[in-house]
């Protein structure tokens, strides 16, 4: 009698145990989801933002307050680098970090 309790109770300690990690597992990719969908709405906001016809680049400034306060500069760098711009130089003289895409900017790039 004892063991078949014994059973009975380790089998529905197992069957929650396993209820409860597949609830824990869809959460965590629901989240991880969202966050890449963050990163991919913000990747094709900068790539927008550089295709306007008006400037083949922006200041990196400009780019950040345009994306807003979701990603720190290193992130912000490498959604950039996704979205196919590269840091090109400042022909001005003034030191300004400059992106733009690639494809718009092949003059410059050499």
């Amino acid at each position: 009698m004892a063991a078949g309790v014994a059973l009975v109770v380790g089998l529905a300690t197992g069957a929650v145990s396993i209820f409860v990690a597949r609830i824990q597992a869809k959460h965590a990719v629901e989240l991880k989801r969202e966050e890449l969908r963050t990163e991919y709405m913000a990747e094709a906001a900068i790539h927008r933002l550089l295709k306007n016809p008006r400037w083949s680049s922006r200041t990196f400034g400009t780019i950040q307050r345009w994306i807003g306060d979701g990603f720190d500069e290193k992130e912000l760098r490498r959604l950039l680098v996704r979205a196919g711009a590269v840091c090109i130089p400042d022909r001005t003289g003034r030191d300004r970090e400059l992106w733009g895409l690639v494809d718009r900017n092949e003059d410059v790039l050499g």
